[in-house]
């Protein structure tokens, strides 16, 4: 076995739904599936015409007994295929118990079959274990049919499918909250600019800022696969941070500006810009010592907090003069 640990387990009421269950795995195009273990090794569907041909070989190694000296090296090489052709009809009954408690159980009078599914070429996946779980939680007993009915599916049980089903609701939960953030960033900055140029002049530098570390992670991963360019279950809750530290700076900068009533922009970007300057910096170091830490999770978040910051700072301080000017330009009451 490749990997010995972490395997998923499949539990079926049938040997016949333990031979879909191998056959659906064997066949399908898993990149992380390793070797199996059920009953099947000792029971294999061709049995029956396995031990047919071994009892043909057996008559024909007792022929041949007959023509070969008792004390012979061939007498000896025949006695014993004599010895390992001589085979009885099997069955699972015959099993020692120490094997069958690995394989089968009998819960209530009911015989349950178990599978056992083991991983292969985990290094090379994105989340590790995870991608094997997410790839094998469960198996469609149904070939032909799509999607799967409820009663066709087959669950796999292991620790790790315990951690992907965490992993899943902790991503859920970090994606409705940054939505739920962004509802209400939308709905302060109605309340407290009340003017429809303000409300898009303060958030466009970030989802500027935003989509430029997005793009900058997708060309990193294109070019290098390196996992400080890819999002996981730890470094997305980075994303309402960023958030929050870039609508700040839209605040002070145009709450600045509209006290000088939008005029000398570039007094307003040396001042107030320094200033969240420095608010930014401080908050990038303190997210730049997760940088070494020796956990990849905490590692990629301190990576993107500082990215983000990084390019949301240089998006404020860009941008948002050029909007103020294009906004005047077009007669629109800032």
């Amino acid at each position: 076995i490749d990997n010995p640990v972490h395997p998923i387990v499949y539990m079926v009421e049938s040997l016949a739904e333990l031979r879909k269950v191998d056959g659906r795995i064997k066949s399908g195009k898993l990149k992380f599936r390793g070797a199996t273990r059920s009953i099947l090794v000792f029971n294999p569907e061709e049995q029956q015409e396995k031990v047919y041909y071994i009892r043909q070989m057996n008559q024909l190694l007792r022929r041949a007994s007959l023509f070969v000296d008792d004390d012979s090296e061939s007498s000896r090489e025949v006695q014993r295929g004599l010895w390992y052709t001589d085979v009885d009809d099997f069955s699972l009954d015959k099993l020692p118990a120490q094997m069958k408690t690995l394989f089968v159980k009998t819960i209530e009078g009911k015989k349950y079959y178990f599978y056992y599914l083991y991983p292969r070429n985990i290094e090379k996946a994105d989340r590790g274990i995870i991608d094997f779980a997410a790839e094998n939680r469960e198996v469609c007993l149904e070939k032909s049919q799509s999607p799967c009915p409820e009663k066709s599916k087959v669950r796999g049980a292991a620790d790790s499918i315990i951690l992907f089903d965490i992993v899943n609701l902790i991503l859920e939960d970090i994606y409705t909250g940054t939505i739920a953030v962004m509802v209400i960033m939308l709905i302060v900055l109605i309340l407290l600019i009340r003017r429809v140029s303000g409300v898009l002049l303060v958030p466009l530098p970030l989802v500027s800022g935003l989509l430029s570390v997005i793009a900058f992670l997708a060309m990193g991963d294109y070019l290098t696969g390196s996992v400080f360019f890819k999002l996981n279950y730890i470094n997305v809750v980075v994303l309402p941070i960023l958030l929050g530290v870039g609508i700040d700076n839209g605040l002070h900068l145009y709450k600045r500006a509209k006290d000088r009533n939008f005029e000398d922009i570039g007094f307003v970007m040396s001042e107030t810009g320094n200033a969240v300057f420095l608010s930014n910096f401080t908050t990038g170091i303190g997210f730049f010592s997760l940088v070494f830490a020796a956990h990849t999770g905490l590692a990629t978040l301190g990576a993107l907090a500082v990215l983000g910051i990084g390019n949301i700072y240089v998006s404020y301080i860009t941008l948002f003069p050029f909007l103020v000017q294009v906004m005047k330009r077009l007669k629109w009451k800032l």
